[in-house]
């Protein structure tokens, strides 16, 4: 049999580091395609950024503010599903006496 020692170590490790990008971009679209974005979710991302802030300083205060506004957002879009779920049903008694369908 004959041996194939005619490789070239430059390319072979392209290949290899190319590989890997790809297969950390597809692992990174995976994750981030799974998580759902609601109150919990975010909440988890505000005390995981604290925490990597004290280590590494407030450069990421941005990222902070951000998830910090999303978080107040999701809030209030709850607080408003809530508040027309309790009228909604609140008025559905009332349906046979104001001959609403």
């Amino acid at each position: 049999m004959e041996r194939q020692d005619d490789w070239c170590v430059k390319d072979v490790m392209h290949t290899i580091i190319q590989r890997n990008k790809q297969l950390a971009k597809n692992h990174v679209s995976n994750i981030i395609m799974e998580v759902p974005v609601n109150e919990e979710t975010v909440k988890q991302g505000l005390i995981d950024l604290a925490h990597f802030m004290e280590k590494h300083g407030d450069k990421y205060m941005p990222i902070f503010e951000r998830l910090h506004s999303d978080l107040i957002a999701i809030q209030k879009r709850n607080e408003l599903r809530d508040f027309a779920n309790y009228k909604g049903s609140f008025w559905v008694g009332f349906a046979p006496i104001l001959k609403l369908k």
